[in-house]
């Protein structure tokens, strides 16, 4: 376990106590779900279905979650992918357009239990963003979705207790408390996430957020909070605007979204030409 970065968040004005936001690279075995143990809490579930990744070969069983809403108000229902060693949540119509197709249950097993021993065999690198220290005064300000607190130790006995904050929830964390938190955010994670998640990403360090829209049947990245006289520079980096109810709404290419919002938070100067 390896301390990255560590950002104050808050400290009271009567006591000093602080709140922090730590960067952690942990190092570690992933820790595997059974296929007995999957089947027993997942695999009667209403509605399973057993699929397959055709671009990355890995498995997952799909399991209806909470639906929730969207800017529109329409209700996007939401599943569980439940994988060897990991789980996630995904809008059922992103997950109908992605490359993850069902196979059945005979096909489904040893390819389940092929990937799990694959993966108790590696050693993996994951980093993370944990709030620390007192989260009492920022509780509501912390991500709703993740309201567990954890406790991270590692070998040398060192400990680390508070909330998960994931990378696409810090623009927001920042924006709530009023402070910048200059942490290094993929691209990739902030646009993987609004889609999959069907929610608002604020972009580190701006005023704008990312928004995944439906317009006229078609789903796409809206980009809010940008500012009117830039139009045209948006435009150069490869956005496009369109006028609904005699509003104009500037959107992002799905395929280029990514390279653009690197522009937009000073992560790059310019938008690379594909390969």
């Amino acid at each position: 376990m390896v301390e990255i970065e560590r950002h104050l968040l808050r400290r009271d004005d009567d006591t000093g106590a602080e709140s922090h936001l730590l960067r952690l690279e942990m190092h570690f075995r992933p820790r595997i779900l059974s296929f007995e143990r999957m089947m027993a809490t997942s695999g009667e579930r209403r509605g399973v279905r057993w699929l397959r990744n055709g671009r990355s070969h890995m498995v997952a069983a799909a399991v209806p979650g909470v639906s929730v809403m969207a800017d529109d108000g329409a209700v996007l229902p939401v599943e569980h992918l439940i994988r060897p060693t990991k789980s996630e949540r995904i809008k059922r119509s992103t997950l109908e357009e992605s490359h993850w197709e069902e196979i059945d249950l005979g096909m489904f097993e040893p390819l389940w239990h092929a990937e799990a021993a694959a993966a108790a065999e590696r050693m993996e690198i994951e980093t993370i963003n944990i709030a620390t220290g007192l989260l009492l005064p920022i509780w509501n300000k912390l991500p709703r979705d993740e309201v567990r607190v954890w406790r991270i130790a590692d070998k040398a006995g060192q400990s680390w207790l508070g909330r998960i904050v994931p990378d696409a929830d810090l623009g927001e964390l920042s924006s709530k408390l009023g402070i910048a938190i200059k942490i290094d955010v993929d691209p990739e994670v902030l646009v993987k996430s609004a889609i999959a998640q069907g929610r608002k990403v604020d972009l580190p360090g701006t005023e704008m957020s990312i928004w995944p829209s439906l317009v006229n049947g078609s789903r796409r990245i809206e980009l809010k909070g940008f500012a009117p006289e830039k139009l045209d520079w948006y435009k150069s980096l490869g956005g496009f605007t369109e006028i609904i109810a005699y509003k104009t709404r500037l959107f992002l290419p799905p395929e280029t979204a990514a390279q653009i919002i690197a522009v937009l938070t000073g992560k790059t100067a310019e938008i690379k030409a594909a390969a």
